[in-house]
């Protein structure tokens, strides 16, 4: 992420609107496939996890 935030203000791009000083609340909605949705509560759940705790685990691995 800093990489990409370093490359976009070296190449004299602004950071999007969305993200510029902008504050974050923690909380979003993500629309996915029915079926998407299912496999990651049974992931989630075969893991002993919830599933917010699964997508945040697994966009803290991403990044």
């Amino acid at each position: 992420m800093e990489e990409w935030v370093e490359a976009l203000l070296a190449g004299g791009k602004p950071l999007p609107a969305s993200t510029a000083g902008k504050e974050y609340s923690g909380k979003f909605v993500v629309r996915i496939d029915p079926n998407l949705h299912k496999k990651a509560a049974l992931l989630a759940l075969s893991r002993g996890a919830s599933l917010k705790q699964f997508v945040a685990d697994a966009i803290q691995k991403a990044s």
